[in-house]
Formats: structure tokens, C-alpha cells, sequence
């Protein structure tokens, strides 16, 4: 089960507060029961170094309120959002890249890089039961299909006006994905 929660408009943070904060991606592992949020510290289009994700155990307790942040361990992250799940790994959507992370350790395993396709605002992401990624970017207006399987391939998987900015991801058995559409984004 994946789960994507955006928020509209997000409060201003106590921890930084001459910035905005943005909780922008939530997901709950389905084998410990643990959620991690993705947080944008800042502009969610800036790629400023400064953002962080949570981790959060089942009854609703900080585990660690930085398990994954910039700076921390050689870790980039710019505006974090969409967030999935695959056995160990945490596939987290940001600005132009997909990072992988270790979902125990918070490790950086892996960066699959978006931007030579033309990505520029990753935000919606979800993993099929087959192992594929994909991955929405609601400026480019293209959904990504990433084979998890293989050679870490990219490539387009839908692309057009048709999409209408799409944002969140929702994956069923089978090839067959649904999104949201961002309502003010695009018109």
C-alpha cells in the first residue's frame, strides 16, 4: 500500500522560523509500521541543500527528526517529496532526481538523475508490483518509468497536456497507475 499527502498550505515552522516548511511526502512502511515524512525547508523548487526527512515510529513518536538530512553523511537533499517503499529501500522524489536510501540506516545508496530528461519538479512516486518506479513531474507534465529490476533504466512512460500536471501516485496490481492532479499548477 503507498501512501502521498501533500500538504497546501503548510504552517510556519517552529524549528526555522523565518522559512516555510513544507511536510510534503508521507509513507508508512507496510513491514514495520514506521513513517517517514519528507520536509522542504524552503522553497520546494530551490535546490538549497537544506532539507531533511523524519522518521517516526507507529504510535506517532520522533524515532529521529533528522534521520535523513542534508549535510548529514555526504547527503544532498534539496526539496524532498514524494516518497516509496521497496523491501530496504526508501526511493524518495527530489526536484530532478530519485535518491535511494537504506529505510534502517538512512544511507544514501543510489541517485538515479532525472534532469538530462528534462525533469523539473519530481513530486509523485510509487513502485508497481513488478519493481518498476514511477515517478510524476508536475512542470515537465511526464511521468518517469524507471526499471528497478535491471540496469537502472529511465525513460518516459506518459507524456502531454493530457496529464494535467500530475502530482500524486497510487499503484495497483499490474501495470496500472493512477494520479492527482495539481489543481492550480499549469493553468
Amino acid at each position: 500500500c503507498i501512501f502521498f499527502l501533500m500538504i497546501r498550505r503548510p504552517p510556519r515552522s517552529t524549528l526555522f522560523p523565518y522559512t516555510t516548511l513544507f511536510r510534503s511526502g508521507f509513507i508508512v512502511d507496510p513491514a514495520s509500521g514506521t513513517h517517514y515524512v519528507s520536509n522542504v525547508v524552503g522553497s520546494p523548487r530551490a535546490k538549497d541543500g537544506i532539507a531533511y526527512i523524519a522518521k517516526i515510529d507507529s504510535q506517532g513518536n520522533f524515532i529521529d527528526r533528522h534521520f535523513i538530512g542534508s549535510g548529514k553523511n555526504g547527503i544532498t537533499l534539496n526539496a524532498p517529496k514524494g516518497l516509496a517503499i521497496s523491501g530496504d529501500d526508501l526511493y524518495v522524489a527530489d526536484i530532478d532526481a530519485v535518491r535511494r536510501f537504506d529505510k534502517n540506516s538512512g544511507k544514501l545508496s543510489g541517485t538515479i538523475d532525472l534532469a538530462l530528461l528534462g525533469a523539473k519538479f519530481l513530486n509523485g512516486i510509487a513502485i508497481s508490483p513488478e519493481g518498476q518506479l514511477f515517478v510524476s513531474d508536475t512542470m515537465a507534465n511526464v511521468i518517469f518509468k524507471i526499471d528497478l529490476k535491471k540496469i537502472i533504466r529511465s525513460r518516459f512512460w506518459q507524456a502531454g497536456r493530457g496529464l494535467a500536471t500530475p502530482t500524486g501516485w497510487s499503484m495497483k496490481t499490474g501495470i496500472r497507475g493512477y494520479w492527482s492532479r495539481h489543481p492550480t499548477v499549469g493553468k
